[in-house]
């Protein structure tokens, strides 16, 4: 099983870093969180680091105990004021590390250049963040001057504390990406068991097929992931979190479909009624290895036979003028542009197609 090293964020050790070790550890990795502020946490940055500025020793005390305590860490990984603490951990114990994560922040290592075991950099941060666009950006680009390997993977967003689902910054799509880009740090060269599987589609391995099911259903959970991952990156929209989604799906009148080829999950979409005989079109996904054979016009026709059988007289949709393949398969269906019938500020584009 792969290890983890995660040192926490300025304001300790919050519910949601608590959180994030969870689903750290459901991807079946060891993780070790060592708790820098002694059980304290903090409502605000300048309460953290007035707590650093008084017990420096206290905080990175528990460095050299890590390290007596041998053992060897696939990655460590530094979040915001944790970052500097993940960096001087390299700097005592290289050996000890495989790859070297910072979310928020970067704090260059001491240059180990000539050691064979010199860990690869990784830095997951936001391209406007005011804790990290200005100081830790021009030290991370002088880094790779000399250190190429390292990587930089920016979002397009403002939020420090992203990966915190106990702070107001938390978003969910941020953090799915920033832990599969954990997961792939940690899976290069290695078998880390079936990350690697949903990493890459080797194409039909059997008849596929479009199934019903229900928002609780693991395949479902990881297409409406995948999604959300998807469309944050492409247009700089958070969806509705997981929570938010299965609620709406509970308590409103809506279908699941899914589309499995072999033992795959490879595309989704959703069927919800606006009224008795108006429904509406959410969330169509097809895995990107897997698209160009016609797996979102079949999620798509039997989407609208399930509609025609709950009394369906018309179907709509929104959607973003960048989601181009998607409006072009809508276009190919019928589908016709229409006047909004929502408030939707995440959309560009409303559509319906008559079933009547």
């Amino acid at each position: 099983m792969a290890r983890i090293l995660l040192f926490h964020h300025i304001l300790g050790i919050t519910p949601g870093v608590a959180n994030l070790k969870r689903r750290l550890e459901a991807l079946n990795f060891e993780v070790e969180l060592p708790d820098l502020f002694d059980g304290k946490t903090f409502e605000s940055v300048e309460s953290g680091l007035a707590y650093v500025a008084s017990h420096q020793e206290d905080v990175f005390g528990c460095l050299e105990n890590i390290v007596d305590s041998g053992g060897y860490f696939d990655a460590v990984v530094g979040i915001s004021f944790g970052a500097m603490v993940a960096s001087q951990f390299c700097n005592i114990a290289t050996d000890h590390v495989g790859q070297l994560a910072f979310v928020s922040a970067f704090v260059a290592p001491e240059d180990s250049s000539g050691s064979m075991s010199s860990p690869k950099v990784t830095v997951i941060a936001s391209e406007n963040d005011p804790f990290y666009a200005g100081e830790d950006h021009s030290a991370l680009l002088e880094y790779r001057e000399t250190h190429p390997e390292s990587t930089l993977f920016l979002f397009v967003s403002r939020s420090h504390f992203f990966m915190d689902d106990s702070h107001a910054e938390y978003s969910q799509a941020m953090t799915d990406i920033m832990l599969a880009k954990i997961v792939e740090l940690i899976s290069e060269g290695k078998n880390v068991g079936h990350y690697n599987d949903l990493l890459k589609w080797h194409g039909d391995s059997g008849t596929i097929n479009v199934v019903e099911t229900n928002v609780s259903d693991p395949r479902l959970v990881y297409c409406t992931q995948r999604y959300r991952q998807e469309l944050f990156l492409q247009i700089g929209i958070d969806p509705v979190t997981d929570d938010e989604w299965q609620y709406f799906c509970e308590y409103s009148r809506s279908r699941l479909f899914l589309t499995i080829g072999g033992d795959r999950s490879l595309g989704t979409v959703t069927l919800t009624a606006l009224d008795e005989t108006s429904f509406e079109i959410k969330r169509l996904w097809v895995d990107q290895k897997a698209r160009g054979h016609g797996i979102g016009r079949r999620l798509m026709d039997r989407l609208e036979g399930a509609a025609l059988e709950m009394g369906c007289k018309r179907l709509f949709l929104d959607t973003h003028n960048d989601l181009v393949a998607a409006i072009g398969l809508y276009r190919s269906m019928g589908y016709v542009d229409d006047v909004p019938y929502n408030s939707n500020e995440r959309c560009q584009l409303w559509m319906s197609k008559s079933l009547s």
